[in-house]
């Protein structure tokens, strides 16, 4: 996908220098949290392993997190233990859709099985997960929206921590967007991760919500689970995106009421 709109090609560090950089940060500004924010950071899967290996063995002692771009099958879940060890503690995965026709038709692999088989072994090894899920593929039919809530479902009883679901949008370069089979109500409604400009966005996002709602009470289904996310959200340490919502929101207000306050006293 970025390839075709970026026109770029994806090179990685070598593992050595990758290393390097991590306990230069650390040992210099006493950074320990580092959020991967590579284009497919596991694509070589050797490459990240040899990462893993490398800084166990310079006993590094630091956090880091897949973010976004995990291709999921090139993490290999007997290698989830080593990840674990070395000092991953979160990734995020992008299974899109639970309808493997629908997947066929955007062009994308994944292995639902594999899928399910890495968040329960990310789970017993401390590492939070993340699921992505897209909706309103011009071709989704009701059906593929069933499945897709039914995967969302399986993953959550794996062990899926949090999930996010986006509007699928017609961005410039994608398949989609040279089709033209997405279009917007008016140009003001640029593509975004969810476009309201969609002229069915009401649809779409009812069954936005209906996935989120399955996420929730599932995790409800499962015990505490969901209570423990939601006091460490408050007053532990966040481990999740969702976890940390709480605290951006009040760290935003805090912002907006200190830059207001300012600005009275100035025009006092």
């Amino acid at each position: 996908m970025v390839t075709e709109t970026n026109n770029r090609r994806w090179r990685g560090n070598d593992p050595e220098h990758v290393v390097n950089e991590i306990i230069t940060l650390r040992d210099k500004y006493g950074v320990r949290d580092f959020q991967i924010e590579d284009l497919n950071p596991t694509v070589q899967h050797r490459r990240w392993e040899r990462i893993c290996e490398l800084l166990i063995e310079r006993k590094a002692d630091v956090r880091f997190y897949f973010v976004s771009g995990t291709k999921a099958e090139t993490l290999h879940v007997n290698k989830v233990p080593l990840f674990a060890k070395a000092g991953c503690r979160y990734v995020s995965i992008s299974p899109e859709s639970g309808s493997g026709t629908l997947m066929k038709v955007i062009g994308k692999k994944f292995n639902q099985q594999h899928g399910i088989d890495l968040i329960s072994a990310c789970r017993k090894n401390g590492i939070r997960t993340q699921a992505c899920f897209l909706v309103g593929h011009p071709e989704e039919t009701e059906n593929d929206f069933v499945l897709t809530r039914d995967y969302l479902v399986k993953l959550v009883k794996a062990g899926l921590d949090e999930v996010a679901i986006f509007v699928v949008a017609p961005f410039a370069g994608s398949s989609l967007f040279s089709k033209n089979t997405i279009l917007l109500e008016h140009e003001s409604a640029l593509p975004s991760f969810s476009p309201k400009g969609r002229s069915n966005y009401a649809t779409l996002e009812r069954r936005r919500k209906e996935l989120i709602r399955a996420f929730f009470a599932t995790k409800l289904l499962r015990g505490f689970d969901l209570w423990k996310q939601g006091i460490r959200s408050v007053f532990g340490t966040p481990q999740t995106k969702m976890e940390n919502l709480p605290r951006r929101i009040a760290f935003i207000t805090w912002l907006l009421v200190k830059n207001a306050c300012f600005s009275w006293g100035r025009g006092g």
